[in-house]
């Protein structure tokens, strides 16, 4: 990109300026501020330039008090720094700082990534419905929630402002427990995310500050912001940051109809990042550069073409050396293109790659990725792509030394591209072109002007139907919690059991499915014991395949199901009856029998191992098969235990067993012992 690298670099050539600098600026702040123009070569945008705060850490809501401070430009997605975490009377309270500086406007809530409605700060739709409260303060003192103060009137004071800070503050009711896993799946890890329109810039066109997600405004905003470079405003050239804005604002046409704004952007940067990487990202989504007019202020120009102003003719070159400006087995013949996509949660996505057919005929493929991560559109980043190529692969670049008619050239235009016109008729092919000012020195002394340049071709014009490509499938198309369309295969069921005590269990019943095609969805599962009606929610974590009930009742028999969480589909019920207590417990011993009229009364000694009661089975023969229960004994396991029986005359026989706490016998009855009456 054409820029001065006297300014940059400091030329020190002898008989050439030195550093010049930008009006009521030192030096240094001039040098490394136009610099950013010089940086901006896309090899440099190439290189996926980011924030140091990772997306992740930015969307999500954190517990991190050291967190850097985060500003942005555009729409975009925010979670941020749990500053407050909280529960009382079976409520979460939570308050995030998101923003550093207000927010314009909150566009909608999203609760593990579904959109929810609120009234009056209830959510009213989704799973959390009648469950969550959210509030929003976008500006001034972001820490002023008032029921806070009140559960918390200690810890969470009139001291505790976030002041500057936009900030959310959530409630969560807890629900039975029955229905948590239903109404907050993910349960402690639950999250709330916020999408809004952030910072409000000035509009140099007409000096009104509001909201705006034009490249012009946020460069400006940034360039003159206590955050950001702190250019003061009587140093910057408004008229050019103007048509500037202008260019940003020229409605471009869609393939799919419609149009969007030519340069747009939305995303963040922190407080931590160097200033000079930041103001990259934000002119890579207009592929524009920072300049210093011939007043000596910041000026701004790309984004658009623009026919030179300035002709240079032969006669006025002194000496003139090109070289091929690209190599055609080593630069890259296949570009990639990503951008953040707002129809996929604000995450990185890839444009259509943009492909050398001509040479991918006869060469292998060479890729090359440009990584705009401010860029919200993919048709904006496909036009990116298109100036991208063709800034990277020129036809010429070299010198000319020209005369003083060379100063001409020193200055943009201000509008477009830093162009001039050569006239030289004795160079075959290359006699009358338009060239890209790269740089430019000069010596009065010496009446020279050397200026570096590359050949450029306008590659502005745009064509949708032609150049747009296919984006990638919007988030709602794919496969996503509450998208599903199909129910879990594979249902299994098993049950858990749980020793409480020597001998005693409890079971759950686990259940598994399948692993789904795709990524993206979330298992839910639920049970009831057969004759009942409603149905129970099983707990499932977090993109797990299995999940567990509560503790069920040894002995009866349940149903379970499974889907995805949002879905309606489910699987065929399963049943399974439940035995917590699988193991015959160990015999009951020494059984014996005494008779006084008319009592007949047994002695044994209970189980040891596995005891919960012993059955005494009385029957009229030797046939245990053909005995019935006479009653069943609790007592202390291993120890002795006497019951009393009056049955009668006639000849009887007994047989002690013990059982479990699941109603499971011992293996063999002891006994029989007998008795005629």
């Amino acid at each position: 990109m054409a820029i001065f690298t006297l300014i940059t670099a400091g030329l020190a050539s002898a008989g050439f300026t030195g550093a010049i600098t930008i009006f009521g600026l030192s030096p240094a702040l001039s040098a490394a501020l136009i610099s950013v123009g010089k940086s901006l070569l896309w090899s440099e945008v190439s290189k996926a330039l980011g924030p140091k705060a990772p997306t992740i850490q930015v969307q999500a809501s954190i517990a991190q008090a050291t967190a850097p401070r985060v500003r942005g430009y555009g729409e975009y997605m925010l979670g941020g720094v749990k500053v407050l975490r909280e529960a009382k009377s079976k409520r979460l309270y939570q308050i995030t700082s998101a923003h550093h500086g207000a927010i314009s406007e909150v566009v909608r809530f999203e609760v593990d990534g579904e959109v929810v409605t609120l009234s009056g700060g209830a959510v009213t739709s989704g799973s959390a419905d009648g469950y969550m409260w959210i509030y929003a303060i976008l500006s001034g003192d972001g820490g002023d929630y008032a029921e806070a103060r009140a559960a918390f009137p200690s810890m969470w004071t009139t001291a505790h402002k976030l002041t500057g800070q936009a900030s959310y503050f959530v409630v969560m009711k807890a629900p039975k427990i029955a229905k948590l896993s239903k109404r907050f799946p993910r349960q402690a890890e639950t999250s709330v995310q916020m999408v809004a329109k952030l910072s409000q810039v000035m509009d140099p066109r007409t000096g009104v500050t509001a909201y705006s997600d034009l490249t012009g405004p946020a460069a400006l905003d940034f360039l003159t912001h206590p955050d950001g470079y702190r250019i003061p405003m009587e140093s910057v050239d408004l008229a050019s940051f103007a048509q500037f804005t202008a260019v940003c604002d020229q409605d471009v046409p869609l393939k799919a109809g419609g149009s969007e704004k030519r340069y747009r952007l939305g995303g963040y940067y922190t407080l931590e990042d160097a200033p000079k990487e930041v103001m990259q990202r934000i002119l890579a989504t207009a592929d524009a550069q920072l300049y210093m007019t011939a007043e000596g202020k910041c000026g701004i120009l790309g984004g658009s073409w623009e026919d030179p102003d300035v002709t240079i003719g032969a006669a006025d070159i002194l000496a003139m050396q090109l070289a091929d400006g690209f190599d055609e087995f080593t630069d890259f013949n296949v570009l990639k293109g990503k951008y953040t996509s707002p129809l996929h949660r604000f995450q990185e996505a890839e444009a259509e790659e943009l492909l050398d057919e001509t040479a991918l005929l006869t060469q292998p493929e060479r890729v090359e990725t440009l990584a705009v991560d401010l860029c919200p559109s993919p048709s904006q980043m496909r036009r990116l792509m298109y100036l991208y190529r063709a800034s990277s692969i020129r036809d010429w670049t070299g010198t000319i030394r020209t005369n003083l008619v060379g100063l001409k050239a020193r200055y943009p235009k201000g509008k477009g591209k830093h162009v001039i016109r050569i006239v030289n008729p004795a160079l075959p092919g290359i006699g009358d072109a338009v060239f890209e000012v790269l740089s430019h020195s000069y010596s009065v002394a010496d009446r020279v002007c050397e200026i570096s340049i590359a050949s450029i071709v306008n590659a502005y014009p745009w064509n949708p139907a032609a150049q747009e490509g296919t984006p990638p499938p919007p988030l709602s198309a794919l496969a996503v919690p509450g998208a599903a369309t199909f129910a879990p295969t594979g249902l299994v069921l098993t049950q858990d059991v749980v020793a409480l005590a020597s001998g005693q269990n409890a079971a759950r019943i686990e259940a598994v499915v399948d692993e789904p095609d795709y990524e993206g969805v979330q298992l839910y599962l639920e049970y009831r014991r057969v004759g009942v009606t409603e149905w129970e929610p099983m707990v499932v974590g977090v993109g797990n395949l299995r999940g567990a009930s509560a503790v069920v009742s040894s002995g009866l028999t349940y149903q379970v199901r499974a889907s995805w969480v949002g879905e309606d589909i489910y699987t065929a019920i399963e049943t399974i009856t439940v035995i917590s207590n699988p193991t015959p417990p160990s015999a009951a011993a020494s059984l014996t029998l005494s008779y006084s009229a008319p009592d007949i009364t047994l002695d044994w000694v209970n189980g040891v191992s596995g005891y919960y009661r012993t059955r005494i089975y009385r029957g009229s023969s030797a046939s245990f098969g053909a005995a019935s229960i006479l009653g069943t004994v609790a007592g202390i396991a291993g120890q002795p235990q006497a019951l009393v029986d009056t049955p009668g005359a006639g000849t009887w026989y007994y047989w002690a067993v013990t059982i479990n706490a699941s109603g499971i016998e011992q293996i063999t009855p002891t006994g029989p012992v007998s008795q005629t009456i």
